[in-house]
């Protein structure tokens, strides 16, 4: 969790909010906004920095943000935490829900994504896809550094056709997908997902 070493730190964190990653976070709402809409409520489940979320509420969405710990870099949203298990939500509360590179984190991928389903009618996820062994260590390594956490087995890449086949299963239907190229041959893919209706 190096977002909470940067935050705990002045000068780390104005380098970071102030001159890391601002054009990321602004090319993720550019992505992201198209399948939103300012007047239903969105929940960015797994906000980190909630610097995203900072844009979106400056935009005039109606953004809520959640994670297992506060990490957050913003000095207008300050996330509710949760047990990482069960969400502190009524059925259908939110119209969309966020999960950004969050369910590689997750070794019960499946739970959480029903428990998004079971919060929202729109589920949106960004992940990282690769295919092969190789570049999922190499990617798992990178990430590992980034996040000050050395346990490579934590991490829980899928390629898209996998990622497919879990939506399929837990009865999601992907209304879109954006591949992004990045670099060593590794995509960022953003799912938009509805729920089958039966």
């Amino acid at each position: 969790m190096s977002f909470l070493f940067i935050k705990n730190n002045s000068f780390l964190k104005n380098v970071f909010v102030n001159y890391l990653r601002p054009n990321r976070r602004k090319r993720d709402y550019t992505i992201l906004k198209k399948n939103l809409n300012k007047k239903e409520k969105i929940l960015n489940l797994g906000a980190g920095t909630c610097l995203l979320d900072e844009i979106f509420l400056k935009k005039g969405f109606l953004i809520d943000s959640m994670d297992i710990y506060d990490g957050s870099m913003s000095e207008l949203v300050k996330p509710v935490i949760y047990d990482g298990k069960k969400i502190p939500s009524k059925n259908n509360n939110y119209h969309s829900i966020l999960l950004l590179s969050v369910l590689h984190h997750v070794r019960t991928q499946e739970d959480l994504l029903d428990e998004a389903k079971r919060v929202a009618k729109k589920i949106i996820i960004q992940e990282d896809v690769f295919e092969g062994n190789y570049k999922k260590f190499l990617f798992s390594v990178f990430d590992n550094l980034i996040n000050l956490d050395f346990n490579l087995n934590q991490n829980y890449y899928n390629s898209v056709t996998k990622w497919e086949k879990i939506f399929k299963e837990h009865g999601l239907l992907i209304s879109s997908i954006n591949i992004r190229k990045r670099f060593l041959g590794i995509n960022q893919a953003t799912f938009v997902l509805n729920k089958i209706k039966n």
